[in-house]
């Protein structure tokens, strides 16, 4: 009962960290006064245009006074870390004893949810340098828990085809992200509208793939796991 009790709770940590991650960035976003990189009298929050990051800002793109929407935002990027450490905890239960990769994916996926805190913290107006940094560092280390991860599910005896499919879909699409910003951060090439578009996709494939697995670990845990 002690495992299948720590299990719920790790779910119910997972579950609380997308559900305040989608609160806290709606209201930001609701807050965002207005303008990205490619249009800076763009009113509003531009879903597709607009980095996660441009919640921020101080003052926004526009130039407008921007007092509460990084509160939010930075409060929703905390959240999710949490959630993030807790899944990736609890989905190596899934892996059906492999506990050499059960461990690595934990250890990645807990400096993934440390560098993502850093992320939160540091203004990418304020401390581009080591918002950049603080990306680079949450991006690999996330990245490697999220391929060990596929890899765990997809050598456990009770695979579930919809779950390695999301992940490798994640992966694809996150990777693609990092790489974009790393050309643009480290080798100065020309910033790309489709920066924005994929990091939306690979956090709304990251949320869905969260749920989902967190679910079937939870149903997978019992006394022995």
């Amino acid at each position: 009962m002690t495992s299948l009790w720590r299990a719920r709770r790790l779910h119910i940590v997972v579950y609380s960290g997308v559900l305040g991650f989608v609160l806290c960035m709606t209201i930001a976003i609701v807050l965002y006064p207005g303008g990205n990189l490619w249009d800076h009298a763009q009113p509003g929050y531009d879903f597709w245009r607009n980095f996660w990051c441009d919640l921020e800002r101080q003052p926004a793109y526009n130039g407008d006074p921007n007092q509460l929407s990084p509160l939010f935002a930075q409060l929703a990027m905390v959240w999710l870390a949490f959630g993030i450490g807790a899944y990736f905890v609890l989905a190596p239960r899934l892996f059906s004893g492999a506990r050499q990769l059960a461990r690595a994916v934990t250890a990645a996926g807990l400096c993934g949810a440390l560098g993502l805190v850093l992320v939160a913290g540091v203004s990418s107006r304020s401390f581009p340098t080591l918002h950049g940094a603080a990306v680079l560092t949450a991006g690999p280390t996330g990245l490697a828990a999220v391929l060990l991860t596929v890899v765990g599910l997809a050598r456990s005896p009770a695979r579930n085809p919809r779950l390695i499919v999301l992940g490798a879909a994640m992966l694809a699409v996150a990777s693609f992200t990092l790489t974009q910003y790393i050309r643009e951060f480290l080798f100065s090439a020309p910033s790309s509208e489709w920066l924005p578009r994929s990091q939306k996709v690979a956090t709304l494939l990251a949320l869905g793939w969260m749920c989902v697995v967190s679910a079937s670990a939870g149903k997978a845990a019992g006394p022995s796991g």
